[in-house]
């Protein structure tokens, strides 16, 4: 499902088997959200059954400026900015789930 404005997700870093549907990606309920002072509070452990929640601006700096995102019937996400593709890889070769981003529009050579 393609959205043209911004939702929040969670993701278990450390757990890339946890989610297996949308509607688990978009339940953020019950997971960890960073303060006002970008950090997550002392209890936060990556290995958390309760995942942490990722917010519009852990992605966009820089004046960058959301597009859409996609998450998929599977869980699967990627974001669209006006500089960025970000995309949360599972089951890499570290077994994580890991949020990663490419330019859109590389500098010239």
């Amino acid at each position: 499902m393609l959205f043209r404005e911004w939702k929040d997700f969670v993701s278990h870093p450390l757990d890339p088997n946890r989610v297996r549907t949308r509607d688990e990606r978009l339940d953020t309920s019950k997971a960890y959200r960073r303060g006002n002072d970008g950090k997550y509070p002392p209890d936060y452990q990556p290995s958390s059954d309760r995942g942490v929640v990722i917010d519009r601006h852990i992605l966009f700096y820089d004046d960058d400026v959301f597009e859409c995102m996609e998450i998929t019937d599977y869980g699967d996400v990627t974001v669209w900015t006006r500089d960025k593709v970000w995309h949360l890889f599972r089951k890499n070769t570290n077994n994580m789930e890991k949020l990663m981003f490419l330019h859109r529009h590389p500098p010239k050579q």
